[in-house]
């Protein structure tokens, strides 16, 4: 199973069973939908809070900053790209799920979330 954008993809391995996300040059692995429904959540939180600031004078071409704990890696996006990995990560859930939403004339598989909070990044 698999769903992509123009820039991403997600799919489960066949071999190891893990959810994998390719995004950009970014890579990610993800052990259940659980986890894949948490980075969506925390995602969403992050474009909310991104809107509420604007970007404050950052000297970054991408102003959304998705900081990992204990490293000195951080993921930066700018809005077109925080949009699109969020859409990924929606769409694939849904299509786990086999649930369905109407994108402009043509219904595809789908999952509706509901209070999805936002996180404040400091």
């Amino acid at each position: 199973m698999k769903y992509e954008t123009l820039n991403g993809k997600l799919f489960i391995c066949s071999s190891c069973k893990k959810i994998h996300l390719e995004f950009g040059n970014i890579g990610m692995d993800f052990q259940s939908e659980k986890t894949l429904k948490e980075m969506l959540t925390y995602l969403n939180g992050v474009k909310q809070t991104s809107q509420s600031f604007p970007n404050q004078d950052m000297p970054y071409r991408r102003t959304i900053m998705i900081p990992f704990e204990n490293t000195n890696l951080k993921i930066l996006l700018n809005d077109d790209e925080i949009e699109e990995l969020t859409s990924l990560f929606t769409h694939f859930i849904a299509l786990m799920n086999g649930e369905k939403i109407t994108v402009g004339q043509k219904e595809i598989p789908m999952k509706i979330f509901n209070g999805i909070s936002s996180i404040r990044l400091n």
